[in-house]
């Protein structure tokens, strides 16, 4: 396995003006990571060529490992397959070999409508034709639970679509990752490594940083390794099934972004080199 990191992981330095994408390749260059996957480039920041990004991954030694998107198929499929396919485009300019999208916003009405699987399976076309992994990921409204992810993928039966397996997002439905990630493990693709802390719901709302899972327990973004997400067990039922693909650390915590990715790094590699695992020569 393979350890990067996702662009937002720097997202205060890119909201407050003290990088640009250009200089979050090079701070994560220069941290140690292996890879990054951009998020969100068409959507929040600044919009940067692919090309550029690309040269500046060349320059500093580091893989373009992802692009993340989003996308809403009940808004409009038509929209939302030209957007995505515009997305292809680019990814395939960066040179990333996965590409995630969101399917849905939120809660959709009838989220395995033919119409939608149909949609999936032609965006996952296009996605192969320039030999790219098109993922969704456990992720928000409707599709955080294993058992939908897996009817969904299951559903659309495309060999160039799979699941992009956030550690911590489970949660998010009060499901934990050791006791559900087997059940999904076979259909990942694509690994975002992401902790965070956990309360109890009938305690007192902690504060600044947490929100409410469907449940009604209290969750937060952590340095991973420093939450509650059972991390070692999840990397065990990842590589039970084979999986060697990239493990991109996503920090969402209230902590400082730059010191808590080279924390969150650090972690990463001490967990892969206790399962033997770890693609390193230096110490850890």
């Amino acid at each position: 396995m393979k350890i990067g990191v996702t662009s937002y992981s720097y997202d205060a330095l890119l909201r407050e003006g003290k990088k640009d994408m250009e200089g979050i390749v090079s701070l994560a260059a220069r941290q140690g990571y292996e890879g990054i996957e951009f998020a969100s480039l068409d959507e929040i920041y600044e919009t940067v060529p692919a090309k550029a990004l690309r040269a500046r991954c060349e320059g500093e030694g580091i893989l373009p490992a992802g692009y993340a998107v989003t996308a809403d198929l009940e808004a409009g499929i038509e929209r939302a397959e030209s957007k995505l396919t515009r997305n292809l485009d680019e990814v395939a300019e960066l040179g990333a070999p996965v590409m995630r999208t969101d399917l849905f916003h939120e809660y959709p009405l009838d989220p395995f409508a033919e119409k939608y699987i149909a949609a999936v399976r032609r965006i996952a076309d296009e996605a192969e034709k320039r030999h790219i992994v098109l993922t969704t990921e456990n992720h928000c409204g409707y599709f955080c639970t294993a058992e939908r992810m897996e009817r969904l993928v299951t559903t659309v039966a495309h060999p160039n679509f799979g699941i992009l397996c956030d550690t911590a997002n489970f949660l998010d439905a009060d499901e934990r990752a050791d006791e559900v990630l087997a059940r999904i493990a076979p259909y990942v693709r694509h690994v975002h490594l992401k902790d965070c802390h956990w309360k109890r719901g009938d305690m007192l709302y902690p504060g600044e940083g947490w929100y409410s899972t469907r449940g009604g327990n209290y969750i937060r973004g952590a340095i991973v390794g420093h939450g509650d997400v059972p991390l070692p067990q999840a990397i065990k039922a990842l590589d039970a099934v084979g999986y060697a693909g990239w493990l991109i650390v996503e920090f969402e915590g209230i902590e400082e972004c730059e010191s808590a990715c080279a924390l969150s790094l650090r972690y990463a590699k001490r967990l892969l080199g206790s399962l033997g695992l770890l693609r390193w020569h230096e110490g850890c």
